[in-house]
């Protein structure tokens, strides 16, 4: 009988304890929507760009840090990043930057991280790889990825306005293709 009490004891014990640190318990200050954008053009575009948000949770200014990990891309390419506060022209080399992200309210639209790819022409593929966190807990960090690919142009100024004809025919499986620069039609 005094065993089951002294159980009885322990097992309220225990979850009183729980729910009176349960609001010791440090809460999130900032979120990111997305972790990873997928940033897929051509050559036919000058600088490209992309951005991934940081949400700030609570009512005041957050004093952040954005670290690179990982910046491996295609030689010849120049990259920027543009945080809250600052821009980083180019961002290769630079190993870490304070930022102050703003609240929700007074600056809604001051709360994300644009990357700029300056492919000069060059087709390749490359990722981007930033831990953001607030200064002061780097333990409560979130990895950001911007994987970038670079194709080449396909249309071509010289090609605007002509025909490409396509006839299929499925009794044969074949497709025939006609256009004014072939000089005869293609299978």
């Amino acid at each position: 009988m005094k065993s089951k009490i002294y159980s009885i004891y322990i097992i309220l014990s225990t979850i009183l304890a729980s729910l009176a640190l349960q609001p010791l318990q440090a809460q999130p200050t900032f979120s990111t929507p997305d972790t990873i954008k997928f940033l897929y053009k051509d050559t036919g575009f000058n600088t490209l760009h992309e951005y991934l948000e940081v949400v700030n949770l609570t009512g005041d200014s957050l004093n952040m840090r954005w670290k690179q990990h990982r910046f491996r891309y295609t030689s010849g390419w120049t990259t920027t990043l543009q945080d809250p506060t600052q821009w980083h022209n180019p961002v290769d080399g630079v190993d870490s930057a304070d930022f102050v992200l703003p609240d929700s309210v007074s600056a809604p639209f001051r709360n994300k991280l644009i990357i700029g790819v300056d492919h000069h022409g060059i087709t390749g593929k490359g990722v981007a790889i930033f831990t953001v966190f607030e200064i002061g807990h780097p333990e409560d960090s979130v990895r950001l990825y911007f994987d970038i690919t670079v194709t080449p142009k396909i249309g071509l100024p010289e090609n605007t306005g002509r025909d490409l004809k396509i006839y299929p025919n499925p009794a044969r499986g074949t497709l025939y293709l006609a256009s004014q620069d072939l000089s005869s039609e293609a299978s």
